[in-house]
């Protein structure tokens, strides 16, 4: 959904609940499937007219390039993907990560948007997009769910990166500007808590959020010109939510704070899967899943983060030593 179905949905308290998903605990998310060969990534969506939009990276492959896995003994690459007709243009941005040994053990994530009644070209507005978010993968896979501890704690940390889109309210000079909508990226945190199921999260805490066309500028172009409102001081706080005895996670107690900004409203949902392969200290290796969240401002102002993350352990970060 854009931008302002997003801010009807998410922000408002009252209409959460409603926007929010069933639980989904051991069972596979019918809204979208992935396949790999260790060649070809295949990614299939389910559209609000119950249609259905797949997307192939030999097919519709626009820009790819490699990328370096989190994971021991992977390898990894990511592209951008687009198809257009009559009814508007669709574009996907996805990363997937395979063992070496075994190309079918993957992990794959990403975003779809699609762009309804606009023709491929550069300087389609993102805020403009219906967006749906994924992240797919054997090590996830509700079938075969970890062993999870019974007692004690853990930590992770990585990155969220998704699309982030503002509507400027009445303290912006220039706030008839059109919704400012670009991709972001930021630190997030989480924590699991093995003695009472449950885990939390922060996008923010631990650094600044930034905006960056890191991955659809090959398909829309680079951004004309910077937003107003950057998305720099924004934590996006996950309240303690149950950890499922399959290792999900699904809660909707979400909140955004900024240090000077007046948020009066926030909402949201996250939901996430810990790895089924363990790290050395017998803890699940990675924490992986989707992350939105909307606010409304004191002058009227209204944003969104919509987001995938990957947080891993300790035991996987890189070497910090020269």
């Amino acid at each position: 959904m854009n931008v302002v179905a997003r801010l009807l949905c998410i922000a408002p308290a009252v209409a959460l609940a409603a926007c929010s998903s069933a639980d989904r605990e051991g069972e596979t998310d019918s809204r979208f499937s992935t396949s790999f060969d260790g060649e070809v990534l295949r990614l299939e969506f389910e559209r609000e007219d119950g249609g259905r939009e797949r997307f192939s990276t030999q097919r519709d492959h626009w820009y790819g390039r490699t990328w370096v896995p989190f994971l021991p003994n992977h390898s990894g690459r990511r592209w951008a993907l687009a198809k257009t007709g009559v009814e508007g243009t669709s574009v996907a941005y996805a990363l997937v990560s395979w063992d070496n040994d075994d190309p079918t053990d993957y992990l794959a994530a990403g975003y779809w948007l699609h762009f309804d009644g606009y023709r491929l070209r550069n300087g389609i507005p993102l805020a403009a997009g219906d967006i749906e978010l994924f992240i797919d993968g054997t090590e996830i896979d509700p079938a075969y769910p970890p062993e999870l501890p019974t007692l004690g704690t853990a930590s992770y940390v990585g990155q969220a990166g998704g699309i982030y889109t503002y509507r400027y309210g009445s303290d912006w000079d220039g706030n008839d500007r059109p919704d400012a909508g670009e991709e972001f990226y930021g630190p997030m945190t989480v924590q699991a808590n093995f003695d009472d199921m449950t885990v939390t999260g922060c996008i923010g805490c631990v650094g600044d959020l930034w905006i960056e066309r890191m991955h659809l500028y090959s398909v829309l172009g680079w951004r004309a010109r910077e937003p107003l409102a950057m998305p720099t001081d924004y934590d996006i706080h996950f309240a303690p939510t149950a950890l499922g005895p399959k290792g999900t996670f699904e809660g909707q107690d979400v909140t955004v704070t900024h240090p000077t900004r007046t948020v009066t409203e926030s909402g949201g949902e996250w939901r996430g899967s810990f790895s089924n392969r363990l790290a050395p200290d017998g803890n699940p290796r990675f924490v992986g899943g989707i992350a939105s969240a909307g606010f409304t401002e004191a002058d009227g102002s209204q944003g969104t983060f919509d987001s995938i993350f990957i947080t891993v352990h300790p035991s996987l970060l890189p070497d910090q030593q020269p």
